[in-house]
């Protein structure tokens, strides 16, 4: 088997991570309630650090209004904008990214808002679709190594929202910095949201070190940031740099992406890929913990539209390096590859998901607001490597995927002592599905291999004739290997439409889906005594 596109491209392009960003990590800063007001699009840096934000012509520019942040005492400080002249009310803070001219480092709490632009209000009050053009973007010139916006130790509790931000190495980037908001942002795209910015040379938000409790977007539609045309990865939570001696120093945990627009232009349906993925968690020692479509309470869901990238939505792996995979990512309540009618065709060029060595992961879950829904995608849900194991998928809605719904990639090719992904558990098979009076009848057994029982098995009513499970009926528990019999009252399935399955074991190992079983609708007269046996059952 050829391996697929991101096991190529992954561990080359993502890994190059700007030098700048660990050099950042010992810097601390005082911190400061005060505001600092940008008036100009230029560049020059403060004159005297002396609680005035002012150049040496007076002017307060975004680098001069960071070098006061960085040196004012507690905080957070503020950081507002007024800039006028700008042609058509659109501002371009050019930074001189080839000269190695990066913005100073964040090390102190700020809030930065560029919705603070007159007549910026609207970006941070509309749904992504109604926005209009962003008013202040923060440009690089395409420089290696220079990133955006970049939160350091110290910056803890820091916003940054309402800006469009592109051509970086990086848009935004958090190394070793906590429980921080970056929403309501254009990152990678024009300031209409429908070109590339150009994109950055990386991920549009890249999250690195012991950064946690960060929230990527938000709960309310107002939060969402656009993220696309970036030339790595929309989202990357990287966990291989080396950040300290701990290994709790190199992981980033515990944060949260969601009610993002990724990869999709601001019309909800034009093209702006990132070039890999959407979001990609990945690299030792582990980015684990993180959590994709719903807040760190758990409870909390607005998921995601991923679509249009190059690889997969979401991507897993660990660094190929060690044994432990990237663990216990939750997945909940995501639209990978189509809109939130279900409608429209945004489906990502190789997968919804993409778990090459991920364990323990959770994608779904048994509320309502858990289903993820994958379309239009090439694959719906890939998994390969014996470390991707225990990885449940419970209860989503997945059809219409150019190949299969969930596949487990036989081990052998990539790990010959190992079984594959997710134990290789086995599909059930089901021998006999009618439909009776408004009552559904399933005969199924699931091959006999090392189960760890009990099996949980979940029905679904399937993608046409194809092995994908659009609706989710029932669940039903499966004790030990035999044949069982299920019959339940059902409007949702119809004589002539056809059954899926999947079985997950005590451990959490999902499997691919069964092959297709076809509803009968009318019982032979000779089976009519059977049947009915099985329904008092």
């Amino acid at each position: 088997m050829t391996p697929r596109p991101q096991q190529l491209f992954h561990p080359l392009i993502r890994w190059l991570v700007p030098a700048v960003l660990l050099a950042s990590l010992m810097l601390s800063g005082a911190l400061s309630a005060q505001t600092f007001t940008v008036n100009s699009t230029g560049d020059d840096a403060v004159a005297e650090l002396n609680g005035v934000c002012a150049t040496g012509t007076g002017e307060c520019t975004l680098r001069a209004a960071l070098q006061e942040a960085n040196h004012a005492g507690a905080g957070p400080v503020n950081i507002h904008f007024n800039i006028a002249g700008c042609p058509q009310d659109l501002c371009v803070i050019q930074i001189d990214t080839l000269a190695d001219e990066s913005l100073p480092l964040i090390t102190t709490p700020v809030v930065l808002d560029g919705s603070t632009q007159p007549g910026n209000e609207g970006v941070c009050q509309s749904d992504i679709g109604d926005r209009p053009a962003y008013r202040v973007s923060l440009q690089g010139n395409g420089g290696e190594d220079i990133v955006g916006l970049q939160l350091d130790p110290g910056s803890d509790g820091s916003v940054i929202r309402g800006l469009n931000i592109r051509h970086f190495q990086h848009g935004v980037a958090l190394i070793g910095s906590l429980d921080n908001r970056i929403e309501c942002n254009a990152i990678g795209t024009d300031n209409a949201g429908m070109t590339p910015g150009p994109g950055n040379l990386g991920a549009g938000v890249f999250l690195a070190c012991d950064s946690s409790g960060n929230v990527i977007g938000g709960s309310d539609p107002q939060l969402a940031n656009l993220i696309g045309a970036n030339d790595t990865d929309g989202v990357q939570i990287f966990g291989g740099f080396i950040c300290g001696d701990a290994p709790e120093d190199n992981m980033p945990i515990n944060n949260a992406v969601l009610g993002n627009q990724i990869g999709i232009a601001a019309d909800g349906s034009s093209p702006l890929g990132n070039e890999l993925a959407g979001i990609a968690i990945f690299g030792g020692p582990g980015a684990d913990h993180n959590l994709i479509g719903v807040l760190q309470d758990r409870e909390t869901i607005h998921g995601n539209v991923i679509g249009f990238n190059g690889t997969a939505g979401l991507y897993i792996d660990s660094d190929g390096g060690q044994p432990k995979p990237t663990e216990n990512t939750l997945v909940i309540g995501n639209y990978f590859g189509t809109d939130r009618t279900g409608l429209v065709n945004l489906g990502n060029q190789i997968g919804g998901i993409d778990i090459i060595r991920g364990a323990l992961t959770m994608i779904g879950g048994p509320g309502g607001a858990d289903a993820n829904v994958f379309a239009f995608n090439g694959d719906a849900i890939y998994m390969e490597r014996k470390a991707s194991e225990r990885n449940r998928i419970q209860r989503n809605i997945i059809y219409a995927n150019e190949h299969r719904g969930i596949v487990l990639q036989d081990g052998h090719e990539f790990d010959p002592e190992g079984t594959g992904p997710n134990n290789m558990q086995a599909a059930p098979a089901m021998t006999s599905t009618f439909k009776h009076e408004g009552t559904v009848s399933i005969t199924y057994s699931v091959p006999d291999q090392d189960e760890n029982f009990p099996l949980v098995i979940e029905f679904f009513r399937a993608d046409g004739q194809r092995e994908q499970g659009r609706l989710f009926l029932i669940e039903h528990d499966y004790p030990a290997a035999g044949s069982r019999t299920l019959t339940f009252s059902s409007t949702e399935i119809d004589a002539g439409q056809y059954l899926v399955a999947t079985a997950t074991d005590s451990l959490g190992n999902t499997s691919e889906f069964s092959a297709v079983s076809k509803v009968e609708g009318e019982v032979p007269i000779e089976d009519d005594r059977i049947f009915h046996d099985r329904f008092e059952e």
